[in-house]
């Protein structure tokens, strides 16, 4: 019987670690509960979500060049941080650089989270 208890302590705990990551990961799920979660990324396995924990942490080691003084977690309707910009004026400057070379036309906005400037498409 103890052991079955142990094991079911474990699955609680990994669960809530999980949890807890996600809420991290994606402030925006932040009030939201395990059950919420899974009807979000439309699974019911907590497999799916350890792989989406995975991937956005991958992003955001590789994300943490184009941050300079603080750290952003917004992410686009794909699941992929976001560039942040440290000041408007620079996220002004790419977005006309975007324009000139590719004919995007995107907003600038600030950061959800104040933490610098993001852009949007229109």
């Amino acid at each position: 019987m103890k052991k079955s208890l142990q094991v079911v302590k474990k699955r609680i705990l990994k669960k809530e670690e999980i949890l807890r990551d996600i809420h991290y990961l994606d402030p925006h799920l932040s009030s939201f509960s395990l059950e919420e979660v899974f009807i979000y990324f439309n699974t019911t396995k907590l497999e799916i979500l350890k792989e989406h924990i995975k991937s956005i942490k991958l992003q955001k080691n590789n994300h943490l060049d184009k941050i300079t003084t603080k750290s952003c977690f917004c992410v686009d309707s794909k699941g992929y941080l976001k560039d942040l910009y440290a000041s408007e004026v620079l996220a002004v400057k790419q977005k006309e650089r975007l324009y000139k070379e590719n004919s995007i036309l995107l907003n600038v906005y600030l950061c959800p989270n104040r933490c610098g400037w993001h852009l949007s498409r229109v």
